[in-house]
């Protein structure tokens, strides 16, 4: 399958929250509604303006042209540790069901380690619902290792 990445634009919001929104994890926090909430689009607009962050979008470059099937946030933050090393986070990564297991995820994935090691970045850090069992075995055949237990506080 031909793919291509290239970063997210303000018109990708709609299928970006789809994205979002395509699992039942997804589909208990995300809100699905025509207009979407002004809330995505004001946290869009900052991403898009950050310089330390973006939204990475694959593409089906198939015989009906470019079609959105997937996305990662990819965030840099400058740290002290490992001797004021750069790490990177990704973030809100998601393919389409009907393109996962397809080399979709792999090409994304792929490409934004390939954007974090230009950026400067000497390692990546993310986390996965423990529910996402398929997802963990994805994140091991790209090489990540299972280091850290994560926690979370909502506010």
């Amino acid at each position: 399958m031909p793919y291509s990445c290239r970063p997210a634009a303000a018109s990708d919001l709609p299928l970006l929250v789809r994205l979002l929104a395509d699992d039942d994890l997804g589909r208990a926090r995300e809100q699905m509604t025509d207009p979407l909430p002004p809330a995505y689009s004001e946290a869009l607009a900052a991403i898009l303006a950050a310089d330390f962050t973006r939204i990475l979008v694959v593409e089906d470059d198939g015989p009906k042209g470019p079609e959105v099937i997937g996305s990662l946030q990819l965030t840099l933050i400058p740290n002290l540790s490992y001797v004021g090393q750069t790490r990177c986070v990704f973030e809100s990564v998601h393919v389409l069901p009907g393109w996962q297991s397809k080399g979709a995820g792999a090409f994304l994935v792929a490409h934004a380690i390939e954007e974090a090691r230009r950026a400067g970045a000497g390692q990546i850090v993310l986390t996965s619902s423990n529910s996402r069992l398929d997802a963990h075995r994805f994140w091991k055949r790209a090489g990540f290792e299972h280091t850290h237990v994560g926690m979370k506080l909502f506010l």
